[in-house]
Parts: structure tokens; C-alpha cells; sequence
């Protein structure tokens, strides 16, 4: 499994099981602050790409991210 992979997926599993929104802050600390910014945007993009056939998304939220059941 490549390293970004696996980053998507613990960053995926820190989305899924968070009780509120998660900022850029906390997923990098899970990381000691060894990914940036620009890997986490792309990561999230790629997880919101994945569940767009969902019933759930991944919303960006003024302080944060976020999933949530869609609305339909």
C-alpha cells in the first residue's frame, strides 16, 4: 500500500468516527504534523470524489470537515 493510501485511509477512519467537525489542526497532529495542508486537500478531495454515489458526503464546513447523511 502506497503512503498516501494509507494516509487516505486513517484520514478517512478519523472523518467516519468523529463526534464533530475536524479541522485541518487535528488531522495533522494524528500525523505529528507530518503532512501538509496541500496532501490533506488533496485527500479530502479524494474522499469526497469516493462517496459522491453514496448515501453520505463529506462536506466542508467553515471550521472543518464533516460527514453527514445526504439530504435526498
Amino acid at each position: 500500500m502506497s503512503q498516501i493510501a494509507h494516509i487516505k485511509k486513517v484520514v478517512e477512519a478519523c472523518l467516519l468516527t468523529a463526534n464533530d467537525i475536524i479541522d485541518y489542526e487535528q488531522l495533522a497532529a494524528v500525523f505529528d504534523h507530518q503532512i501538509s495542508k496541500d496532501t490533506i486537500d488533496l485527500i479530502i478531495d479524494e474522499i469526497q470524489i469516493d462517496y459522491q454515489e453514496r448515501g453520505i458526503e463529506l462536506l466542508k464546513i467553515a471550521s472543518g470537515y464533516r460527514f453527514r447523511s445526504k439530504p435526498e
